[in-house]
C-alpha cells in the first residue's frame, strides 16, 4: 500500500493474515488520491474494513494511489484479479 499518510505504517501492521477458512473472500478498497490520513471518512473506512476483517476472516487489499494514473492501474489490477477468480471458480473440478 502506498500513500501520503503519517499512519500508513500503522495501517499496514494491523492487517491480519488470511484465515484458512475463507481465503476466497476478498474486499478491495481503492481510496482517492491522498485520502488516507485525513482523520475523517477515509480513515474511518480503513479502520472499519480492518476491524471487520479481524471478525470475519476475509482477505483485504487496501490501495492508496499517489495519483489518478496509479489509481486507474490499481482498479484494473483488482478487476483482473476478480475476473480471474471468477473464471477459476467456473472451471470443473
Amino acid at each position: 500500500m502506498t500513500g501520503g499518510c503519517d499512519d500508513k505504517d500503522k495501517i499496514e501492521e494491523e492487517i491480519p493474515e488470511v484465515s484458512p477458512e475463507s481465503p476466497d473472500k476478498f474486499v478491495y478498497v481503492i481510496f482517492p488520491v491522498n485520502a488516507l490520513g485525513d482523520h475523517a471518512y477515509n480513515d474511518l473506512v480503513s479502520a472499519g474494513i480492518l476491524e471487520a476483517q479481524k471478525k470475519a476472516g476475509f482477505y483485504t487489499m487496501l490501495y492508496a494511489p499517489i495519483d489518478m494514473e496509479e489509481g486507474i492501474l490499481m482498479l484494473n489490477l483488482a478487476l483482473d484479479g476478480i475476473n480471474s477468480a471468477k473464471k477459476e471458480s467456473a472451471l470443473p473440478s
